[in-house]
């Protein structure tokens, strides 16, 4: 794992300056590397969620093989530190995390014809977590490139209703459904949005940290048009 060094009582954007050089963005493709995901997602799921200690199997989830999804994995210093799934939303794929627990909400969006992004799984692994505090700005920078790429109308984010806060302050996120209580994880859950125009370049002021280049979205997603370099995305009316 990086050693971190700055000077006394640096800003969040020095902090991520000096870590970045140290941060990988990989897709989990192979076997192994999907397995790391799913390690990662057991071991983070079973510090939060009431999920049995004895339980031996991963934690299934069908988005794990869809079209229309990916796992990313977030390394630092060569470690997997975090991971996450995108999966993009339009008519011709419009199942993800967001449309199993508000299919009514999300559906409408789609089928209006938005393009969306949809995030989920985000796990960190714990001690990475505890080192690394910018952990999770150096991960949501993956929807924000994820959402260029793709020409998606907004970002959705599923989450805890506590952290609603942080999604509207950082992201313009306005809330669109909810909350309601999930059992697995014993809190109240909403659904907010993030509409992507003007958003970017927003957050290239006030986070420049997210910023990136066609070449590093290309080499991580794939062509921009085709969903994750698989199947061919719709295209856009004229």
């Amino acid at each position: 794992m990086t050693t971190k060094t700055y000077g006394v009582n640096p800003s969040l954007k020095e902090r991520i300056d000096v870590l970045m050089p140290s941060v990988e963005y990989r897709r989990m493709v192979d076997l192994e590397d999907r397995q790391a995901v799913l390690d990662l997602r057991n071991e983070g799921y079973r510090r939060i969620a009431s999920i049995p200690k004895d339980w031996k199997g991963d934690i299934p989830d069908d988005y794990d093989h869809s079209d229309n999804s990916e796992n990313f994995g977030i390394f630092v210093g060569g470690k997997l530190a975090a991971a996450m799934r995108l999966s993009l939303l339009c008519k011709d794929f419009p199942f993800g995390q967001s449309s199993d627990v508000f299919p009514d909400v999300v559906n409408a969006r789609v089928q209006a014809g938005k393009r969306i992004i949809d995030p989920s799984r985000f796990v960190t692994d714990i001690d990475a977590a505890a080192q690394f505090p910018e952990l999770p700005y150096i991960a949501m920078r993956l929807p924000v490139m994820a959402c260029l790429h793709f020409d998606a109308d907004e970002c959705l984010t599923l989450i805890r209703k506590v952290h609603g806060a942080f999604y509207k302050r950082i992201f313009r996120a306005e809330q669109i459904a909810g909350p309601v209580y999930n059992e697995i994880f014993n809190v109240d859950i909403v659904l907010m949005a993030s509409q992507s125009e003007g958003l970017h370049e927003d957050l290239d002021v006030r986070f420049p940290f997210w910023r990136s280049d066609y070449l590093e979205r290309r080499q991580l997603f794939g062509p921009a048009d085709k969903v994750f370099g698989l199947a061919d995305l719709e295209k856009r009316a004229a």
